[in-house]
């Protein structure tokens, strides 16, 4: 079990120039996010027309049932970390990889997953594709080891080897 976690939203310091490049990055998020859900919802269809689905939709509770489904996410690569592999894949034949890094592009994945597997399992609406006006809010990374990386003690936040000054109020606890 992962420690605490927690946000904290910081403003920071850019020019014009920088602030291009983290649209620029935030748009790329977005075509990936768009590619990998594009995809996992053909799969989920897929998934939908095999008819161990409509078996196991009407089977009881248990694991019998958990097993099947667990199955079908294998044969039809509807896993998280099927679609870890999806959006390396469109990440790669992009071009444009170094723009962002495969941490970040992997946590994508996982809220396409999460987003999906809701709608599959009746619990939520069926996934939108993110528009270029609405977009994404926020990329994040899975450490601060690698991709995003937050430095305190310079107010330094370091994102594909560009550093970005963050601005913290020293009267703030």
């Amino acid at each position: 079990m992962p420690g605490p976690t927690f946000i904290l939203e910081l403003p920071i310091c850019v020019n014009d120039s920088e602030s291009r490049t983290i649209l620029r990055k935030f748009e790329f998020a977005r075509q990936l996010h768009n590619a990998t859900l594009g995809s996992a919802l053909g799969q989920l269809q897929q998934l939908r027309q095999d008819s161990d689905w409509n078996k196991a939709c009407l089977m009881p509770k248990g694991k019998e049932k958990t097993n099947l489904f667990k199955c079908l996410d294998r044969k039809y690569r509807l896993t998280e970390y099927d679609l870890h592999a999806v959006i390396a894949k469109h990440r790669q034949a992009s071009g444009r990889k170094v723009e962002l890094g495969i941490s970040e592009t992997q946590k994508i994945a996982t809220r396409v997953f999460q987003a999906v597997n809701r709608y599959k399992l009746g619990l939520g609406g069926r996934p939108r594709f993110k528009s270029i006006g609405r977009g994404l809010r926020s990329i994040e990374g899975k450490t601060n080891k690698t991709g995003l990386k937050f430095n305190i003690e310079k107010s330094v936040l370091t994102w594909c080897k560009h550093d970005y000054r963050v601005l913290i109020d020293p009267h703030d606890e």
